[in-house]
């Protein structure tokens, strides 16, 4: 069988799906439908059940995250849904009271991840971003910070510093591949190249003062 990460994107779909089925034994919910939605850092697909009810499911992947990132994430969802106003998927716990699934697939020879999340609706702007947008995404980041910078998170949750522009290992910058080349000039790579060594410095000295 080969690993996860050496199939086509239509293999790796396919067996999620399977992994999929055998994580959802650890549910309380019964398959009507299970349809693939996307592939990105992580792989989603939706289910509708039995009665009707949409819910979206998610397997991480493990080039982007590992466990403790997985339910950093749905601890600071939670917390999000409970003290503020910004309106989040809700995270369903499984039968044994856990919000990430840990799957020992026959499918796979590393264990999988998976979350259950609720579905909600949305519009797909398709790179139609009008002002508006990004004033309202900038109002729900300050309220996030607002509320996160008083927040004591407990010790079992072990959330990572991000004290850099490009934070995954083998990242590239957009504006020094080739393919974007006809659409800068050499005045932006320059200001680039020093924009992100001094952005990378100011948020590893800001990331040095945060206690943990």
């Amino acid at each position: 069988m080969k690993r996860f990460e050496e199939l086509t994107r239509l293999g790796r779909i396919r067996r999620c799906k399977k992994i999929i089925e055998e994580g959802l034994v650890f549910y309380d919910l019964k398959i009507k439908s299970l349809s693939f939605l996307e592939e990105a850092t992580n792989v989603f697909y939706k289910l509708v059940d039995e009665n009707n009810n949409k819910y979206a499911i998610k397997i991480y992947q493990e080039l982007s995250s590992n466990l403790d990132d997985a339910l950093t994430e749905i601890y600071f969802l939670n917390e999000i849904a409970s003290h503020t106003n910004i309106i989040v998927p809700k995270a369903y716990a499984n039968k044994t009271g856990e919000f990430v699934t840990v799957i020992k697939s026959q499918y796979d020879t590393i264990p999988k991840r998976m979350a259950v999340y609720e579905w909600m609706d949305g519009k797909d702007i398709d790179e139609k971003e009008e002002i508006e947008h990004f004033e309202k995404i900038g109002t729900m980041m300050a309220t996030m910070h607002q509320y996160s910078k008083s927040l004591q998170v407990p010790a079992h949750i072990k959330a990572k510093k991000i004290d850099k522009v490009l934070y995954f290992a083998g990242d590239d910058y957009f504006y020094k591949m080739p393919k974007h080349q006809d659409k800068i000039d050499s005045r932006y790579i320059k200001l680039m190249d020093f924009v992100i060594p001094y952005l990378d410095e100011i948020s590893s000295s800001f990331m040095m003062r945060i206690p943990i």
